[in-house]
């Protein structure tokens, strides 16, 4: 039995490192980066299509063992349709899968390499789509990154301390007011599936939805003196968004560029 499952496993690698799946240039791409291991001179160069942080598409081009090919191909099928952080999560169990043969259910057929960990020269052909996957992802949480600052942190998390049913904090954006957005900051106990997070040093989880990332991307969240309410000396949140374009007089709401 398991021979026979070897066997399959063998021929799966073999099909798809002789015709890899999705293999070619993405012209519409909006992400790209090339990945190269010397010592065995495996190459190829990952396109992503990337919409509201959705891997909508992933094709590559590439030269290199079948074991590299085939990995390549399978993550391509894998991710496709998956969210950033569902990429990342994934590129994770397949890391520790490969080097520590830690198993993880949302493999699915990633798990065809796993003989890989028997050889281990060979591990580097099969984590060098997904070192240059890392690579692309990382670029696009920074470039779509939402800081606080230290006292916004403290704030939040203060109050999830206190709160010990929610999990994270939630920035969202409503239609109101004067000048047609608002901001609603709140603290969650569940997410939805069309949330994103980005993760502070601290372990803070800011959950956003990603139909809204394109007008929220470089925001920055500050905890400090309501200067507006002279009468009430109080500190609240504040929002300063690079994608604003006015804000009305009451501070409370604001129109997007």
């Amino acid at each position: 039995m398991m021979t026979d499952l070897r066997e399959l496993y063998q021929e799966v690698i073999i099909d798809h490192g002789r015709r890899p799946r999705n293999f070619g240039i993405l012209t519409d791409a909006n992400y790209h980066e090339e990945g190269f291991n010397p010592l065995c001179g495996d190459k190829i160069l990952l396109y992503i299509k990337e919409n509201n942080s959705v891997l909508e598409k992933l094709q590559f081009e590439g030269v290199g063992c079948a074991i590299s090919m085939a990995s390549a191909s399978l993550l391509t099928e894998t991710l496709q349709g998956k969210t950033v952080n569902e990429a990342l999560e994934i590129f994770t169990d397949f890391s520790q899968f490969i080097t520590d043969k830690i198993f993880s259910d949302r493999l699915g057929k990633l798990a065809i390499l796993g003989g890989v960990t028997q050889f281990p020269a060979r591990v580097k052909c099969a984590t060098l789509a997904w070192h240059t996957l890392k690579a692309i992802l990382d670029k696009n949480k920074k470039n779509s990154k939402i800081d606080l600052t230290r006292s916004a942190e403290s704030h939040i998390l203060s109050m999830l301390e206190k709160d010990k049913k929610s999990i994270g904090f939630r920035l969202s954006i409503k239609k109101t007011g004067c000048s047609g957005f608002a901001y609603v900051p709140t603290l969650i106990e569940k997410v939805t599936p069309t949330d994103i997070y980005f993760k502070t040093q601290n372990g803070l989880k800011v959950y956003i939805d990603c139909d809204i990332l394109a007008f929220v991307s470089g925001l920055l969240i500050d905890y400090k003196d309501d200067e507006a309410n002279l009468n009430i000396k109080q500190k609240r949140l504040f929002f300063i968004n690079p994608h604003e374009k006015n804000r009305c007089g009451c501070g409370e709401s604001f129109t997007i560029e």
